[in-house]
């Protein structure tokens, strides 16, 4: 059985470019201490919420990826994480380091947990104006938290060790991984960081923006409805990408979506007529599809076909020419055009020019 070639365009493909951005900088810091493709299966040790932690991943297809790792991404939505692909990327680049930083453990300040340790909770200041803050790609945000009754910053605790329960737990797991090396107080975060970061706040009670007005993040998913767009499949991405914020709620777009599909949020999903309804018909896990998109869709034509000859008995030349309804048109890179109420037929021309 033939497994799938490891590269970094497949990573990036089935990644995306801001979990690759990622990647690259555990990889560039040494923080991939083992790493092995085997059978199909990307697995090694890595860095994960600050601590060393074996990982894997079967490739089974290009489509289908079964990942391991333990980050609260993958746990909540399956998908292809920075963690496993910074591994991928030392098997393709190792790096030329001394083995002894990678065996060093990386320095780490956070306030220690404990079964026995001091009951603490957990508080989020989100900017005021976050689409604003969104759009310049800094949104300053604060962690604190209540000890003995009294509000601290996160950064200002003491070393512990603290006690935590129900969704403050994940919301600590989730500030490990973005900071791995000590916790954090003002911060600014990238759109990014502050997506994960939404992430691990779902459910929780004490999320503000500023100090006063509560915000709330819900698990509940946003579904937008497609359309066509020309030949392409296309749908409204949230104010704050995979997220909407409306009012006082934050609601996740499409969550789980493969990577491959999220080209419907930006050019689009180009379509032929013969996929178009198994396309729909995937999307619908995640979208809403109108009654009259069904309906509406457009069938592959068949196209005239006009041969032009030049030259001469002993050297002619043909020069084919595609027509559909009286309109010369084809289909461009394989990918199917719309002409009129028609799809261009990428299976008729190809039977035509063999």
């Amino acid at each position: 059985m033939s497994h799938l070639e490891l590269t970094r365009d497949l990573l990036m493909d089935v990644g995306g470019h801001v979990e690759m951005k990622k990647a690259r900088a555990i990889h560039r810091q040494g923080g991939v201490r083992s790493a092995e493709y085997q059978n199909g299966v990307l697995s090694g040790e890595t860095r994960v919420g600050g601590k060393m932690k074996k990982v894997s991943m079967e490739m089974i297809s290009k489509t289908h990826m079964e990942n391991h790792c333990t980050c609260l991404m993958v746990r909540r939505d399956g998908r292809v994480c920075a963690h496993i692909m910074a591994i991928g990327l030392e098997l393709i680049d190792p790096q030329k380091v001394a083995v002894e930083p990678l065996d060093t453990p990386i320095e780490d300040r956070w306030p220690k947990l404990s079964e026995e340790g001091r009951p603490l909770s957990l508080q989020v200041m989100l900017p005021l104006k976050v689409e604003a803050s969104w759009q310049r790609g800094q949104l300053m945000t604060g962690f604190g938290a209540v000890l003995d009754g009294e509000e601290i910053l996160l950064s200002a605790l003491p070393e512990g060790p603290f006690y935590i329960e129900g969704h403050d737990e994940e919301l600590w797991q989730v500030l490990r991984e973005l900071f791995p090396i000590e916790a954090p107080g003002i911060v600014n975060l990238d759109q990014s960081e502050f997506g994960q970061l939404l992430q691990g706040l779902i459910g929780h009670s004490q999320v503000f923006f500023g100090k006063k007005t509560s915000a709330s993040i819900v698990a509940k998913p946003l579904r937008r409805k497609l359309s066509m767009k020309g030949e392409r499949i296309v749908a409204k991405p949230g104010n704050l990408g995979l997220w909407q914020l409306s009012d006082s709620e934050f609601q996740p777009v499409a969550p789980g979506l493969p990577m491959r599909l999220y080209p419907v949020f930006t050019k689009g999903m180009p379509v032929s007529a013969a996929e178009a309804r198994y396309m729909l018909a995937e999307l619908e896990q995640w979208f809403e599809v109108p009654d009259c998109l069904w309906g509406t869709l457009p069938e592959e034509g068949t196209p005239q076909v006009i041969i032009f000859l030049e030259g001469s008995l002993r050297h002619l030349e043909a020069r084919l020419e595609f027509r559909y309804d009286g309109v010369k048109s084809s289909c461009e890179n394989g990918e199917p055009k719309l002409v009129g109420d028609f799809f261009t037929s990428l299976s008729k021309e190809t039977a035509v020019i063999d």
